[in-house]
């Protein structure tokens, strides 16, 4: 059972995969339930007033962008950059083009992954072929 520290309180916990205690996740969840809401009604607002609105910190309106869990309209004052060019983004990790190539690089490794396996995998007759070569060869 791993433990680990509450990246917002500090408080440990029982880790299983998110970087915050039960407590701390609950006050997220009902943050960004808010933050829905309240964009339903007021779909063109800006981040700041947002964080206004709720009245919790920009970086955790930042947080809801970067995981793709909200949208806004209102791109002005967002101040999010990509992870790779540094290019600003209205959310997620990376701009479109380097998600893109992101992707294509997954794609040629997993091609290559492929290619490798198959040209490792041998039959059994192939196998014992080689072997009894190898043997005729050395006598």
């Amino acid at each position: 059972m791993a433990m680990a520290n509450c990246e917002r309180c500090g408080k440990l916990f029982v880790f299983l995969s998110i970087k915050l205690c039960p407590e701390c996740r609950e006050h997220e969840d009902k943050c960004l339930r808010r933050a829905r809401e309240i964009l339903m009604r007021e779909p063109n607002l800006s981040i700041i007033e947002l964080a206004e609105r709720l009245g919790e910190p920009l970086e955790l309106v930042e947080k809801f962008l970067r995981e793709k869990r909200l949208t806004l309209k209102r791109r002005d004052g967002v101040n999010l950059a990509c992870e790779i060019c540094g290019k600003p983004i209205s959310e997620g990790r990376r701009c479109t083009s380097c998600d893109l190539r992101m992707r294509r690089i997954a794609d040629d490794i997993a091609a290559e992954g492929k290619r490798e396996s198959r040209e490792k995998m041998h039959s059994l007759s192939t196998i014992r072929k080689r072997s009894v070569g190898v043997e005729d060869e050395e006598e």
